[in-house]
């Protein structure tokens, strides 16, 4: 299992199309060699719109103001509503085959429920505060008894092939969600895994992430 490691800086910015070449070329890799990636990023600002999403989750009809707060817009194949990316977010991409991932080739409950359930032993893992996992329209790792989303989940599938995966919200950053409403979800507002900025937020996020996947997927050496 490959792991790639990619944060943006204001020396080198990396973009979510960039993750998604990335992305692509994963793909590639694991339909030629046999063997599957994990991505892990934290990109530029940009709100992306899965195949339930809709300029609906954007509270501003002129995208160009959206532009003047550094944030891009972009269409994307994943499952799920519009949500935000940006520094302080950690992007997940697993690519892999789907029956190593689950008993059933077709079972998406149980992949999106075993998702679900690595993410919230990587944020138990970070924080003490109590998480979530909630199904439905509101799918996601949440902080219990609040209205507090800290993690997304789309999910695409290709030739039985995963593709997306999960977004975590470490720390509040610049124009997190600004102007959007988080995954169409009225009452819903951003909750962040961490209070503040720091160093070693991401380093410590990084391994609590692959810890997890790894325990739950089974993932073989992953490096």
């Amino acid at each position: 299992m490959h792991l790639h490691v990619h944060r943006t800086t204001a020396l080198k910015p990396f973009r979510y199309t960039d993750l998604l070449k990335l992305q692509e070329q994963a793909f590639e890799t694991l339909k030629s060699t046999d063997v599957g990636s994990l991505l892990i990023a934290e990109v530029e600002p940009i709100i992306t719109l899965g195949r339930r999403g809709s300029v609906a989750g954007l509270l501003m009809d002129d995208r160009a103001l959206y532009m003047k707060q550094g944030i891009e817009i972009l269409e994307v194949n994943r499952g799920g509503e519009a949500t935000y990316h940006g520094p302080g977010i950690a992007v997940v991409f697993l690519v892999e085959k789907l029956e190593r991932l689950v008993s059933d080739s077709k079972a998406v409950r149980e992949l999106t429920e075993k998702l679900l359930g690595a993410g919230l032993q990587a944020v138990q893992a970070l924080s003490d505060a109590p998480f979530e996992m909630r199904s439905g329209s509101e799918v996601g790792l949440w902080k219990s008894s609040r209205p507090e989303k800290i993690a997304s989940l789309g999910i695409e599938l290709r030739q039985r092939i995963l593709l997306h995966g999960m977004a975590f919200n470490l720390w509040k950053e610049g124009p997190s969600f600004f102007g959007l409403n988080p995954c169409a979800l009225p009452a819903a507002r951003p909750g962040y895994v961490f209070h503040s900025t720091d160093p070693g937020h991401f380093p410590r996020a990084l391994q609590a992430i692959v810890e997890a996947f790894s325990q739950a997927f089974c993932l073989n050496s992953v490096g």
